[in-house]
């Protein structure tokens, strides 16, 4: 039997990393919360053998590193992660940026929940 996906969900707001994590978890999959870009970039660069995630949900503006900044460092090391840039900014600018980094969409907020789900569905099963 093989494991359930990974998806990390990155995020300050502490009730949106709950409610997501209990989406995913009563989905099938594996979640790890992290409440900042540098947790999450932390937490990676301490792998070694770990579980990597599946696919990334982060939010833009968070204290510290934003969304984007984590997504164009992580790919300006090698990573071929799977994002989705969540924002209740979603200009035509970070939207251009989201694209240039490969970002697989960006979901404005207020999102509906499910539309997260479909995004992993299809992105890594």
């Amino acid at each position: 039997m093989s494991a359930s996906p990974l998806v990390a969900i990155v995020d300050d707001d502490e009730d949106i990393r709950h409610s997501l994590c209990a989406l995913f978890v009563s989905n099938g999959y594996a979640v790890a919360t992290y409440a900042s870009a540098d947790a999450f970039c932390a937490r990676a660069n301490a792998q070694e053998g770990g579980a990597t995630p599946a696919m990334v949900i982060t939010d833009l503006h968070m204290p510290g590193m934003t969304g984007l900044e984590m997504i164009r460092m992580l790919r300006g090391g090698g990573s071929e992660l799977p994002f989705v840039l969540v924002t209740a900014f979603a200009t035509p600018a970070i939207r251009s940026l989201a694209r240039r980094y490969g970002v697989v969409d960006v979901v404005e907020k207020p999102f509906r929940p499910l539309r997260l789900l479909e995004l992993v569905r299809e992105t890594v099963g």
